[in-house]
């Protein structure tokens, strides 16, 4: 009769630890920087579009859409507060990710890992 051999455990290579939720704080800060990234530059452009369509109506429509916007209150506030100040949040946690990170590229050596670093260097 037959015996089947104990087959060896399989070794995983230490490589880049995966990001859990619920561990420290890394989490929650990954993710207000992806928001702080995305959002403030979406809602301008949002605006830009929406007060820039209003020339479609003629200049008069174009410029009280102007007006209206130098109109608000505390509008430089707002666009520090909304606009600049998670846009710097966002660049300089960013950098803080990219000098504390490690590179995985001799972990997972597939092709894909090498353009997503590429494209992270292009910005």
């Amino acid at each position: 009769m037959a015996t089947a051999q104990p087959s060896a455990a399989p070794t995983v290579r230490s490589g880049v630890k995966p990001l859990r939720a619920g561990q420290g704080t890394s989490f929650i800060w990954r993710k207000l920087h992806s928001l702080l990234g995305v959002v403030p530059i979406g809602a301008f452009l949002l605006e830009h579009f929406l007060s820039n369509f209003e020339a479609l109506k003629g200049p008069a429509a174009y410029g009280a859409q102007v007006r209206f916007l130098n109109s608000l209150p505390l509008v430089r506030v707002l666009e520090w507060t909304f606009i600049f100040l998670p846009i710097l949040y966002h660049g300089v946690y960013g950098v803080y990710i990219w000098l504390r990170g490690q590179s995985n590229i001799v972990y997972y050596p597939w092709r894909a890992t090498g353009c997503t670093w590429r494209s992270a260097i292009r910005g």
